[in-house]
């Protein structure tokens, strides 16, 4: 296993560090206009992705954005009539944010910084919540999804991202980090050093939807993504990489997906019930 820092307070302090550092550069190195690599690919297509299925979950209302980033999706949602609250943990993503809607209409987004597993905002408060690259970082899912049901209204919808525990990138990291600590690699860079510092989470889809389920949260729509080739591939011949990934894209719904994805996508509606 990696090295985890236990102490919960300390964690939070330095995920919130790397992303405060991250914030200038996250949208240069993740969404060029044309993708180098399966990496930058995967941010891409988990872009159109949540918005379409956003556009299946209803057009305008009030929608908050947990983990908003550097405004990645603000934009957007709000040139499709959401009025958004954005929310992120790290407050040098926020001050890029709003730099990035500057041009938006005045009050069309309201950012904050806050935890996601401790939201600040009244029950019933939103018609749609969305949980990209969150559910990671976070030690205690069904608290999560506890609040994210309680800020939605009856029938509002909620779509989270998770790392797929079953994906073969997920196994070749643990299977690497393993090495790395018998043989010594290349030096690791400042992503490296994070993910040995902050231990991050991947799941069983079967066991998030259950969660799901529990929380009074029932599975509307899913999709894998994010077919990256083995790390050799990837790592060695980054141009073939791309081109298999993008093949391997249409795979998204097929029971082939659960081993070969890395990422997953799930669309989900608050149960009526009180």
């Amino acid at each position: 296993m990696n090295q985890v820092t236990t102490n919960p307070d300390t964690r939070t302090r330095r995920i919130k560090e790397f992303f405060d550092e991250d914030s200038t550069q996250y949208l240069d190195q993740r969404y060029p206009d044309e993708p180098r690599t399966c990496d930058q690919f995967s941010y891409i297509v988990r872009r159109q992705y949540v918005l379409e299925m956003l556009e299946r979950a209803g057009r305008g209302g009030r929608l908050l954005d947990v983990g908003c980033g550097p405004a990645v999706l603000t934009p957007e949602l709000v040139r499709r009539g959401w009025r958004v609250n954005a929310v992120d943990l790290s407050t040098g993503m926020l001050s890029t944010a709003r730099r990035a809607v500057s041009g938006l209409p005045e009050g069309s987004v309201r950012f904050a910084a806050a935890q996601a597993t401790r939201l600040p905002f009244q029950d019933g408060s939103f018609d749609v919540v969305l949980c990209i690259g969150v559910v990671s970082y976070v030690d205690d899912v069904p608290e999560l999804l506890a609040g994210v049901r309680r800020v939605l209204r009856p029938g509002g919808q909620a779509i989270f991202q998770i790392s797929n525990a079953l994906g073969i990138f997920e196994l070749e990291g643990r299977v690497l980090e393993r090495v790395r600590r018998v043989v010594p690699t290349r030096e690791r860079d400042s992503h490296d050093r994070f993910r040995s510092q902050v231990q991050l989470h991947a799941y069983r889809p079967s066991t998030f939807d259950r969660w799901c389920r529990e929380a009074g949260l029932p599975q509307c729509e899913y999709r894998f993504y994010d077919f990256r080739p083995p790390l050799v591939v990837n790592r060695f011949a980054p141009g073939l990489s791309l081109r298999m990934g993008k093949r391997l894209e249409s795979l998204g719904r097929s029971p082939l997906a659960t081993g070969l994805a890395a990422n997953y996508l799930v669309r989900v509606a608050r149960a009526e019930r009180s």
